[in-house]
């Protein structure tokens, strides 16, 4: 059989620009998810106390886990030539370059933007590529800086 990997160079440059990694931010700090874990347990046992209420006990240990899932959970990240996206356990986002902006660079990643000028709607209407190691970053960094500008605080 023949080989079935297309050889034009568009198809190579296409493939070359997609990276992908993931974080879990629990595994960097066990104890801290550790303690997280226990306190949504023990919550949603003094729900239970308190209300006396099955319903009330699982909804409280549903909305804890959702709100603790980034950290709790690994987070899966695709960038390429079409756009970004983010896959975690309870959420998958996919967007095209067009939809973003700008970028704001911070410690722990990236924020792609919809909007030109700072803004307070900018963390949830944006997408957040947290890195967790510098050579990915250093990678992303690569390819978002090619497709967008910076967002400046003095804009």
């Amino acid at each position: 059989m023949g080989d079935t990997t297309p050889n034009s160079a568009p198809a190579r440059q296409a493939t070359a620009e997609v990276i992908h990694w993931s974080v879990w931010p629990a595994r960097r700090a066990p104890l801290l998810a550790l303690m997280v874990g226990g306190f949504i347990i023990v919550f949603s046992l003094v729900v239970q106390l308190v209300f006396r209420s099955t319903a009330y006990t699982f909804v409280s240990l549903a909305f804890l886990t959702l709100a603790s899932g980034p950290f709790l959970f690994a987070t899966r990240y695709r960038v390429d030539a079409e756009g970004v996206e983010v896959l975690s356990p309870f959420m998958r986002r996919r967007r095209n370059w067009e939809a973003f902006k700008r970028y704001a660079v911070d410690c722990d990643g990236v924020l792609l933007t919809p909007f030109t000028r700072p803004h307070a709607l900018a963390a949830t209407r944006g997408l957040y590529l947290r890195f967790d190691r510098g050579d990915i970053r250093d990678q992303v960094m690569t390819l978002v800086a090619r497709r967008l500008p910076a967002l400046n605080a003095d804009d």
